[in-house]
């Protein structure tokens, strides 16, 4: 009568180990995607005034606000804003509420660091304002002005220790930009916009190192409030 043996158990351990080692070589290492945040807040003395097809004064009904970046994942934001039958030259408004997150292309595993990606012309943001001329359903838009924003203000800090470990994202912008035709260069108004850049949980928390001070300040002060109240 044939015996079958059974393997030795350090046998069938040693190939267990090697077929572990083989799939870790094919597994690639998770590598958190860095996430962006423009924001549009308010709108600044915007000229609409301009020309229509016959040579006469064209007037906006609708205006649109849009942001976009050459190295976002996903598509730009857009936001309308209903001019309500008015016929202003001259436009601003508080409180536009823009808001559009989006993951970057920046991949830490090429050669080209993510500090140089960061340099590329492509990591720019840019802030356009369109108008949307009364009575035209197509080919009415046109464009009033835009203004940029470049990433590579943040490109140096990403790398610095702690960037990763902070509770907040770094801020590249948080002030005017100024929107000009970008045929003539004349300046046609300024929008108020931040940007930000950090990991996923950086960004969608939401505040920053001016919120932060705010509250320390509300906290320190929070007997003077009570006695007041």
């Amino acid at each position: 009568t044939n015996v079958t043996s059974r393997p030795d158990d350090s046998i069938v351990m040693e190939e267990k180990e090697k077929h572990i080692i083989e799939a870790m070589k094919v597994v690639k290492p998770f590598i958190p995607t860095l996430y962006m945040q423009a924001n549009v807040a308010h709108l600044s003395k915007v000229n609409l005034q301009h020309t229509d097809d016959i040579g006469g004064r064209g007037f906006y009904g609708t205006l649109k606000v849009r942001v976009g970046c050459g190295i976002a994942v996903r598509n730009g934001g857009e936001m309308d804003i209903d001019l309500e039958g008015g016929r202003p030259r001259i436009y601003s408004k508080a409180d536009v509420g823009l808001a559009w997150m989006t993951g970057l292309t920046v991949d830490p595993t090429l050669e080209e660091s993510p500090s140089e990606q960061l340099k590329d012309k492509k990591a720019t943001v840019v802030f356009e304002v369109w108008g949307v001329e009364e009575g035209r359903k197509t080919g009415g838009d046109r464009l009033v002005g835009l203004g940029t924003v470049e990433l590579k203000g943040v490109a140096e800090a990403l790398t610095k220790e702690g960037s990763a470990t902070s509770p907040y994202p770094l801020s590249c912008h948080d002030e005017w930009v100024a929107i000009k035709n970008p045929f003539t260069g004349n300046r046609m108004g300024k929008i108020y916009a931040t940007v930000k850049v950090g990991l996923k949980e950086q960004i969608e928390r939401g505040g920053g190192h001016k919120e932060a001070k705010l509250i320390q300040r509300k906290w320190r002060n929070r007997d003077e409030t009570k006695e007041k109240e």
